[in-house]
């Protein structure tokens, strides 16, 4: 798929930490892979990292903040920084609200986040590995393809207007 790569030491200090905190055995083996196509990142430069020890493997895909500045658009950080606020209070708060409202069948359609590290990299679970494909940038989409993304939007919305009208101040903390 993608070719085996260098990282740098900020990737690697990320790994290392998610290893760590993973309860993997440290010597696992570690092997980086570029994680997209040039051009497909954008904001970031991207790596699939396979993670494996003699009992288990984990499979992360990383994305890097490229150091960048465009005039009058948010940074690479600036950007990091909101997306990580959401899925280390956002999602686990309304994941939360769907488990007490004994909703089963909520918004399903976040993968899991492993952690970041200083603010510019952020660490999910690698879904190539469990059968997803990234779609080509220059796909437009189809009505099937666009109507699923709506109605996951959809969902997303529902919860948030929901836990703000049932937990308003916990909703105002968040």
């Amino acid at each position: 798929m993608f070719e085996e790569v260098s990282a740098p030491d900020n990737v690697k200090e990320c790994i290392n930490s998610l290893v760590k905190k993973s309860n993997l055995n440290p010597s696992a083996k570690i092997i980086y892979n570029s994680g997209s196509e040039i051009g497909d990142g954008f904001m970031s430069k991207t790596y699939t990292v396979d993670i494996n020890d003699s009992e288990q493997s984990l499979n992360v895909f990383l994305k890097c903040a490229l150091d960048i500045n465009i005039p009058g658009m948010p940074t690479p950080v600036q950007i990091y920084s909101n997306e990580r606020y959401s899925y280390e209070t956002m999602v686990p708060k309304y994941i939360e609200f769907l488990e007490e409202k004994s909703i089963m069948d909520g918004f399903q359609n976040v993968h899991r986040y492993y952690g970041s590290a200083e603010n510019k990299i952020i660490a999910f679970e690698n879904l190539r590995k469990t059968a997803y494909e990234l779609c080509d940038k220059t796909f437009v989409g189809n009505e099937e393809h666009i109507g699923m993304v709506f109605k996951t939007f959809a969902k997303y919305d529902s919860i948030g207007f929901a836990f703000k009208d049932q937990k308003p101040d916990e909703c105002k903390k968040i």
